[in-house]
């Protein structure tokens, strides 16, 4: 497991979780699911099922080998107030993955009720 450093929103420091397998590469595939919760929802209640995705996708690729990057990234700050805003857990990845050379990522966002590939 990658721990990437924290980054701070007022004042207050948050993280992403990341899973890097196989060999560093200039292209890479990102899976990615939101592991925070919407006002005084509980998680479970929100976005439980793409976690729970995430993590099994982790025990399949951890048996395996794979010819190229996979990220596999618990996100947070993707519900408001930080929803569509650079602070959202995904664009800070997304901009960490820009600041380290990667020039091909594939995207496949786990949500609570709909999956999304981008590329």
């Amino acid at each position: 497991m990658l721990m990437p450093p924290p980054f701070q929103v007022d004042g207050i420091p948050y993280r992403n979780i990341v899973a890097r397998y196989g060999p560093d590469a200039q292209e890479c595939v990102v899976v990615g699911a939101h592991y925070d919760a919407a006002g005084p929802y509980p998680g479970a209640d929100d976005n439980a099922s793409g976690v729970a995705a995430l993590l099994e996708l982790a025990s399949a690729l951890g048996k395996t080998s794979v010819p190229t990057t996979v990220e596999l990234v618990a996100h947070t700050l993707e519900e408001a107030p930080f929803f569509g805003t650079a602070q959202m857990g995904s664009a800070v990845h997304a901009q960490a993955l820009r600041e380290r050379g990667v020039q091909g990522a594939r995207c496949v966002l786990l949500r609570d009720d709909w999956i999304f590939h981008r590329s």
